[in-house]
C-alpha cells in the first residue's frame, strides 16, 4: 500500500532521516513529505507515526489515517510540567527525535542525562533507560523525573570522560551535553569536553552502534576515524544558538566493546 508521510518543518532531511531509520529503508523526500509502498497495514503504520516525533501526518489512498494534532502527545512532558527543572531541559519532541535517531531496541545510554528528558522518552518507547551525569544534583532530578512519568531508569554519578570504568556493551547513546551557558562543564573546557567524551563512549559502544548528540553551531568538532558520520542536521532554536543533531556509528570494536 501506498502511503504519504508530511514531515515537521524544523528540518525536512532530518525529519526524513528519522523515518528512515525508523521504515529502515532508504527514502527520496518531495518538498515536505515522502511517498513509500510499504507492506504494512494502517495499525503498524500508526504505531510508526506514534513514535515518531517528526511525521506530521500521513495519507493512504487520499485519506488521512494519521495526525499529530499539535504534538499534543507530549504536552503532559514539556519541562515546566516536570517536577525537577533547569533552563538547559530538552523539549520531548527533540528527546525522542533523539532516541529514534539511534535506532535502538533493548537499551540506551544518556551520559548527560540532566533533568532525564531522554531517559523518559526512552523509558516510554520501551527501552531500557541508563543514565549518569557528573552532577550529583543531576542525578537527583533525574530520578524524581523519571518517577513522575513511571520509568524505571538505572543512575550513576559519573564523568562522562570516564565511561569505560563503568559500562560496556552498550547499545546506543543518545545526549545533549551541556553548552557551558545555563550548565555546568565541571571545570572542562567545552572544546576538551566534547572530543573526550567521544573517545570514551567509543570504547563503551557495540560496533555497529549508534551515538546521537546536539552540539552548539558555535563549536567545530571534528570525527575521528573511529566513527562513521551518518549525519547532521540544523535545528534553529533562536538568533543566538542553532543546535546542530549528529549521528555517529563505532567503526572499530577497541577497548571494553566488541
Amino acid at each position: 500500500m501506498k502511503y504519504i508521510f508530511k514531515l515537521s518543518g524544523e528540518n525536512y532531511n532530518l525529519a526524513k532521516f528519522e523515518l528512515e531509520t525508523l521504515l529502515n529503508k532508504k527514502l527520496k523526500r518531495n518538498k515536505d513529505s515522502v511517498s513509500i509502498d510499504l507492506p504494512l497495514s494502517t495499525e503498524q503504520i500508526n504505531k510508526i507515526c506514534n513514535r515518531s516525533a517528526m511525521i506530521q501526518k500521513c495519507y493512504t489512498n487520499n485519506l488521512k489515517i494519521w495526525a499529530a494534532k499539535s504534538d499534543k502527545r507530549f504536552v503532559a512532558r514539556v519541562p515546566k510540567k516536570k517536577p525537577k527543572q533547569h533552563p538547559a531541559m530538552l523539549k520531548p519532541k527533540m528527546a525522542r527525535l533523539l532516541v529514534n535517531l539511534t535506532n535502538a531496541k533493548k537499551q540506551i545510554l544518556d551520559p548527560f542525562c540532566g533533568t532525564g528528558s531522554i531517559l523518559i522518552e526512552a523509558g516510554i518507547l520501551g527501552l531500557k533507560p541508563i543514565g549518569s551525569d557528573i552532577d550529583s544534583k543531576m542525578i537527583e532530578y533525574s530520578k524524581i523525573n523519571t518517577k513522575q512519568f513511571k520509568v524505571k531508569s538505572e543512575l550513576k554519578q559519573l564523568d562522562a570522560t570516564q565511561l569505560e570504568t563503568n559500562f560496556k556493551n552498550i547499545e546506543a547513546i543518545a545526549c545533549d551535553p551541556p553548552y557551558g551557558i545555563s550548565s555546568t562543564l565541571a571545570g572542562k573546557k567545552m572544546q576538551d569536553l566534547y572530543p573526550d567524551f567521544l573517545t570514551s563512549a567509543n570504547k563503551i559502544l557495540k560496533k555497529g552502534s549508534r551515538l546521537v548528540m546536539v552540539r552548539p553551531h558555535y563549536l567545530k568538532l571534528g570525527v575521528n576515524k573511529d566513527w562513521k558520520k551518518l549525519g547532521e542536521f540544523d535545528w534553529y532554536m533562536h538568533k543566538g544558538l542553532t543546535r546542530k543533531i549528529l549521528v555517529l556509528e563505532k567503526r572499530s570494536a577497541t577497548s571494553n566493546a566488541k
